[in-house]
């Protein structure tokens, strides 16, 4: 034991070092801040070249965001707000230099960093669909709202009667919803056995066998409910967000559909961002953020579906 404490007595400092180090370069390399809605052309001029800017790109300090013609909101890592228009340019301060903004705006920053980033990674493994098997809609491994539970499934052709089983582990909760043959869509009747918010539940559709067609089920997805309190600090979020004078309409779309993100609220989330695609087909970091969302849902054959 005493040569084990002498020996640690002299790790301990190259220890500490070390975590001193590496922690120190990782703050160096830390996000400045990221891009808004680019509108037209603009470029991000780093220290590896100059790149053309697309909406969610993360921002280095000394970066400079040029107009060529296009503009484009940057939102900074201390939640200030600096915009670039037609024929300007931004050179990116330290996250450390100027003034302090919204704490809400730089809670922000990192949602978007982070989900483009897993937009832009390797394409995530997902199970193979399996023959015969029903594909589920919603909910997808996402929160969702009390007041927006529902089971959808794919349209199915043939079979019998449904039923979609929902059960959870602890606490135990099991219960199960019938629902006719032709059927791909149910709400949570008032009746069933009230559920608890925070926890997830997991839910699959069944179909029962008929004569000579086989019955067919879907995969366990997850969902959870979010929580009166987590909804009324969400309420108060989006009101905060909608007021702010120096935001676009396009702007506040993304600023909102990353706030669902940070929520876990990934349905809310998908559908602002299909919205804001389909207005501006154009820009691949839209695509990259809808395909992060879609990779925190695991839902593989949808970030697929965008390549």
């Amino acid at each position: 034991m005493k040569r084990w404490n002498e020996g640690y007595k002299y790790a301990l400092p190259v220890i500490l070092a070390v975590m001193l180090i590496f922690g120190t370069a990782g703050n160096c390399f830390a996000s400045a801040g990221v891009l808004l809605m680019v509108q037209g052309k603009v470029t991000v001029d780093a220290k590896n070249g100059s790149q053309p800017a697309k909406t969610g790109s993360p921002l280095m300090p000394g970066d400079t965001v040029t107009s060529r013609g296009g503009q484009v909101t940057v939102l900074l890592s201390n939640g200030t707000l600096r915009s670039v228009k037609p024929g300007g340019k931004l050179v990116i301060p330290s996250p450390s230099a100027g003034e302090k903004g919204e704490k809400l705006l730089s809670r922000l920053v990192d949602t978007v960093r982070e989900t483009a980033r897993k937009g832009r990674g390797p394409t995530i493994k997902g199970m193979v669909r399996g023959q015969g098997e029903i594909l589920s809609i919603y909910p997808y491994n996402s929160v969702v709202e009390k007041e927006a539970l529902r089971f959808e499934w794919e349209p199915l052709k043939g079979g019998g009667d449904a039923e979609v089983v929902i059960k959870a582990h602890q606490p135990p909760y099991r219960h199960s919803i019938p629902a006719k043959a032709g059927e791909n869509r149910i709400g949570f009747p008032a009746n069933a056995p009230p559920m608890t918010a925070g926890i997830r539940y997991y839910w699959k559709v069944k179909t029962a066998e008929t004569g000579s067609t086989p019955s067919r089920q879907s995969k366990l997805r997850w969902f959870a409910i979010l929580s009166s309190d987590r909804s009324t600090s969400l309420a108060g979020e989006l009101s905060h967000i909608r007021k702010l004078a120096a935001v676009g309409s396009k702007d506040r779309v993304l600023l909102e559909a990353n706030l669902l993100i940070g929520y876990h609220l990934y349905h809310r989330a998908e559908k602002l961002l299909k919205n804001a695609i389909e207005a501006t087909p154009a820009d691949p970091g839209l695509k990259e953020l809808l395909a992060g969302v879609y990779t925190e849902m695991k839902n593989a054959e949808a970030v697929e579906k965008l390549k």
